[in-house]
C-alpha cells in the first residue's frame, strides 16, 4: 500500500512540470502583451 501511494506521487510529480511549463509560457505571452500595448 505504501509503494502504490508512493507511485501515485511519482505519477503527479511527473505531470507537475507541464503546468509549470505552460504557466510561464502563459505569463511570458501577458507580459509581452502588456509590454507591446503600453
Amino acid at each position: 500500500m505504501h509503494r502504490l501511494h508512493s507511485c501515485g506521487n511519482r505519477k503527479a510529480y511527473q505531470k507537475c512540470p507541464c503546468l509549470v511549463i505552460f504557466l510561464f509560457v502563459f505569463l511570458w505571452k501577458f507580459f509581452c502583451l502588456y509590454f507591446y500595448y503600453k
